[in-house]
């Protein structure tokens, strides 16, 4: 089951300092000198256990769509608050649709790793299941043995006084 989250945070304008961070991201290389829009929300998901995630999509000027990764290491850069925004409609229902393939890809990845760890709960079944089933044999065949030991030994013959 997935729970909305129904907070909604004021819109931020952030500039990421990637120049003067020290640091050599590659995967940000082609984002330097540029604008856009990143959306973060929280995701949380009930199955076999309950699970949060952030969620964060961006779009960069010009419309093109950031990966997910990108999104993640602009955290890694130190970042300033500039004044409140608001994304135009159009921008807003991009990063809406990569929000939702980014909880799908969320939704997939779990449901992938619940079965593994099914089909790895329903194998050790199997194995309990089939060392019972033998070792309830052996006691059966033990069982058998002793009758047929009783049978041969003790009432084999019959007396009648006369």
């Amino acid at each position: 089951m997935v729970i909305p989250n129904k907070r909604r945070a004021t819109p931020r304008g952030v500039i990421f300092q990637y120049s003067g961070s020290g640091k050599n991201i590659a995967i940000l290389d082609p984002l330097v000198g540029r604008s856009g829009w990143l959306l973060c929300s929280s995701f949380t998901v009930n199955a076999l256990e309950t699970e949060d995630h952030l969620v964060l999509a961006g779009i960069a000027d010009g419309g093109e769509v950031l990966d997910a990764l990108q999104c993640r290491r602009l955290f890694d850069l130190p970042g300033e608050q500039c004044a409140d925004v608001e994304a135009p409609a159009n921008i807003a229902a991009l990063l809406d649709v990569a929000r939702v393939q980014q909880q799908q890809a969320l939704l997939e990845g779990m449901a992938t790793r619940n079965g593994r760890w099914f089909d790895i709960e329903m194998d050790k079944l199997d194995r309990w299941a089939e060392d019972r089933r033998a070792t309830l044999k052996a006691e059966l065949d033990e069982l058998d043995e002793t009758i047929r030991a009783t049978k041969k030994g003790g009432t084999s013959g019959a007396q009648f006084a006369g």
